[in-house]
């Protein structure tokens, strides 16, 4: 679920998203596989318009989705 704003006039280069009930968790062991992320209001904060590449985005899809998996 995508709770970053939809409104134009209120978007921004954060990306906050909630997968399961533990946002805390999953930001913690994104954070243990190198990614530089938060809890934020309930999701995961993420700023994918700083310094990060396509690759980077992937491997961090792949790693919430071994995360989420546990």
């Amino acid at each position: 679920e995508i709770l970053s704003p939809w409104e134009p006039e209120r978007r921004s280069g954060f990306l906050v998203f909630r997968l399961g009930d533990d946002a805390e968790k999953l930001a913690a062991g994104s954070r243990q596989e190198g990614f530089v992320v938060r809890a934020r209001g309930g999701g995961v904060r993420v700023a994918p318009h700083f310094y990060i590449d396509e690759e980077d985005l992937n491997r961090l899809v792949a790693a919430v989705r071994r995360l989420v998996a546990r």
